[in-house]
């Protein structure tokens, strides 16, 4: 549908009008959540522009309202959250990658992925290059890419986490550290002690603000995986005062 493709290239009014023109002749039934879903997500980037407050408002609470809507008919054609934080959060476009450092062996994996969008080994390769080199927009979208190639490969929900943090985009990197915690399969969690203590650390040091009780939650699992993580014990001493 040409509404997927608008809102995929950031060109919210036009996936606007397309989604109002599909949704005005289709019939009632023909509306999935997906498509709820979208027309919120829509909302939310055409509210990041608009300048009335008023309207600004009004978009924000469609969008929240219809995000609401897929995620209560568990709908997974898209990952709601991290959309909308991308959204709010500015994302990565090809264009700040493109912006940002580069050296000889970005350029050929670029190439090779370009080759193969499928090539999970190049893809894994190029983002640890980004990273390598601080373009952490560059990590960000190709570790984006890896999480929708193999979408039960938790590694890469716990990098995507770590680039938007050092991208300071503190809402979209909880939301992945999440995505790492519930991928992690209970057979593997022994292994992955560590990364698992660190991301419900970041969770909860990045809502100890906005979420105290979520906070105090997040950082009792991470001691529980790791009683000596130091960063733990200080945060938990800090939040439980």
């Amino acid at each position: 549908m040409r509404a997927y493709v608008n809102y995929a290239d950031g060109q919210y009014p036009e996936a606007k009008q397309n989604m109002d023109t599909f949704v005005s002749q289709a019939e009632k039934s023909r509306v999935q959540p997906a498509d709820q879903g979208l027309q919120g997500l829509i909302a939310a980037g055409l509210a990041k522009t608009e300048t009335d407050a008023a309207k600004k408002t009004a978009l924000t609470t469609e969008a929240q309202q219809k995000i609401a809507i897929a995620k209560a008919a568990k709908d997974e054609t898209m990952k709601w959250d991290m959309e909308l934080a991308k959204i709010s959060g500015g994302g990565a476009s090809q264009s700040s990658v493109d912006a940002g450092p580069t050296n000889p062996q970005i350029e050929a994996l670029k190439k090779q992925v370009a080759a193969n969008a499928q090539d999970s080994d190049a893809l894994y390769k190029l983002a640890t290059a980004y990273q390598d080199v601080k373009n952490w927009n560059g990590a960000i979208l190709t570790w984006q890419k890896m999480s929708a190639i193999l979408p039960d490969w938790a590694p890469a929900y716990y990098s995507l986490g770590y680039a938007y943090q050092q991208a300071t985009n503190n809402d979209a990197a909880k939301i992945a550290y999440e995505k790492y915690i519930a991928t992690v399969k209970p057979a593997e969690v022994e292994a992955n002690k560590q990364t698992l203590a660190y991301a419900y650390f970041a969770v909860a040091y990045l809502s100890k603000d906005s979420d105290a009780a979520k906070a105090k939650d997040y950082v009792a699992k991470s001691l529980q995986l790791d009683p000596t993580y130091q960063d733990a014990v200080k945060l938990n001493t800090e939040i439980n005062k």
